[in-house]
């Protein structure tokens, strides 16, 4: 059976259509939406029969909703099924082990939020947040646990340091295997970005881009560790080297490697 593909511009977009959808009757799914059909690195598509394609219009015109595109599709041009076979660990965000989930179990049951008194239930959200700082610190070899901030998740982090660092306009030298939580927060302060350029798998070649690149006025550094496309790892040692000897402020991205790979 043909299907219609109403490409969203983002996945909350997508779900405010399919609830659109499903009041008025129609049937939908969401998915992530195929490269050959859009050029929106983060579009979704909502996914109708082609008999509901009028009717879906009508709907989502009543409730102000604009798709993006509109395409015909055959069965077999998009994916589906039950069975999933799990590609995307390096997200971080799904497969984590059973004492994850009880440890917050745990958490939300007997604790409330450290440094708020001295009640019982206070103080052992602090003794949690003290124990995992440590830990943290012992891990990355720091002076003491004070040094550990706790943020929502890497892409907070990495706007913190940024934003902290790099001021409007300022000067960002970056490898040329960023993530967006790199690039965008530097687009929006209108840095002058430049990029270490150098081929995939050849640490040598990226220390040398970066020893070109870091100069006087350098506002900050920023590398990830691993590649969360390539699984590239970089040669970040070296280049902390360099920015030490610069005295410019090194970001590590290691949102891939944290645990698994030594970072001192």
């Amino acid at each position: 059976m043909e299907h219609y593909l109403i490409i969203a511009r983002s996945v909350t977009y997508a779900q405010r259509m399919q609830r659109a959808l499903a009041r008025s009757g129609i049937r939908s799914r969401i998915f992530r939406a195929p490269r050959d059909l859009t050029d929106r690195g983060c579009a979704y598509a909502v996914q109708i029969a082609d008999s509901d394609l009028t009717a879906a219009l009508t709907a989502l015109h009543r409730e102000s909703l604009d798709p993006v595109q509109i395409f015909l599709t055959q069965p077999g041009d998009v994916p589906g099924g039950e069975t999933v076979i799990y590609f995307d660990s390096a997200a971080t965000t799904f497969q984590k082990p059973r004492t994850v989930a009880d440890a917050m179990r745990n958490a939300m049951a007997t604790m409330s939020s450290p440094g708020r008194g001295g009640y019982p239930a206070a103080m052992r959200a602090a003794e949690a947040a003290f124990d995992c700082r440590t830990e943290l610190a012992d891990l990355y070899h720091l002076e003491n646990p004070e040094q550990v901030a706790f943020t929502m998740n890497a892409t907070h982090s990495l706007n913190i340091a940024i934003k902290s660092l790099v001021p409007p306009g300022g000067k960002a030298v970056i490898s040329g295997y960023e993530h967006n939580a790199v690039t965008r927060p530097l687009a929006a302060l209108g840095a002058q970005v430049s990029v270490a350029a150098a081929p995939l798998f050849q640490p040598a070649a990226v220390t040398a881009a970066f020893d070109r690149l870091i100069v006087p006025g350098t506002d900050a550094v920023i590398c990830n560790h691993v590649s969360n496309v390539f699984g590239f790892v970089q040669p970040v040692e070296a280049i902390a080297a360099i920015c030490r000897e610069r005295e410019v402020p090194f970001i590590i991205d290691a949102s891939q490697s944290a645990g698994l790979l030594t970072l001192t």
